[in-house]
């Protein structure tokens, strides 16, 4: 079986360390998890604004990430389904969430 999906999302190491940071790990954990240089890592941290990312976006984008990892697994068990189904509807409540903040009416 071959996985024709873009899997990059999974090995971007600034994607990773910015996740890890949102996680509590500092800098230097993160500069050695991922075997990188400390300067890298605090450059992208800095670049990126990880501090300023609301906690709301922090959540969506691990909610993305691991069911990015799920979807592509070749051979899932009955737990990964029911995982899959629980990152889905957590989705949708903070797709629901980002609406109504934006107009304010909870019918949105």
């Amino acid at each position: 079986m071959t996985i024709t999906t873009d899997t990059t999302l999974l090995h971007d190491p600034r994607r990773q360390a910015a996740l890890l940071y949102w996680q509590g790990f500092s800098v230097p954990q993160i500069a050695a998890m991922l075997q990188m240089k400390r300067p890298t890592v605090q450059s992208w941290k800095q670049r990126d604004g990880w501090d300023s990312v609301a906690p709301i976006s922090r959540v969506e984008m691990s909610l993305e990430a691991r069911l990015t990892q799920l979807i592509i697994k070749p051979r899932k068990t009955g737990g990964d389904f029911k995982e899959i189904d629980l990152l889905g509807r957590q989705i949708e409540r903070l797709a629901r969430v980002n609406r109504y903040s934006q107009t304010g009416n909870e019918a949105d």
